[in-house]
């Protein structure tokens, strides 16, 4: 099913940072605003540019929000799998263990 392809703990971890980064980058690229307006030779077409760029800007900055929250699901993935992987560790420790005598 995964053609060959292995996810491992530590591509998790550096997806999320990658993620991220990313994040903050595309957050930053643009103010929350929307970009600067021009002059459009009325009043009524300055108003209406400055809404859709202003609905731009808000677009821009929730698509950022959503791309960190992609981090913070790889980063809570990479948690239960180091969990998961913790508790395994020790379910198989207690079992190959051979308690002493007494």
């Amino acid at each position: 099913m995964s053609d060959g392809f292995q996810v491992t703990m530590t591509d998790l971890r550096q997806a999320a940072g990658v993620f991220r980064a990313e994040a903050g980058s595309f957050a930053a690229w643009m103010p929350g605003g929307g970009p600067a307006s021009v002059d459009g030779g009325s009043a009524e077409l300055n108003d209406a540019l400055s809404l859709v760029l202003g609905a731009v800007g808000g677009l821009h900055t929730q698509l950022a929000g959503v791309i960190g929250g992609h981090a913070g699901k790889l980063e809570a993935a990479y948690g239960t799998c180091r969990d998961a992987e913790d508790a395994i560790v020790k379910m198989s420790e207690a079992i190959t263990t051979v308690p002493g005598p007494g």
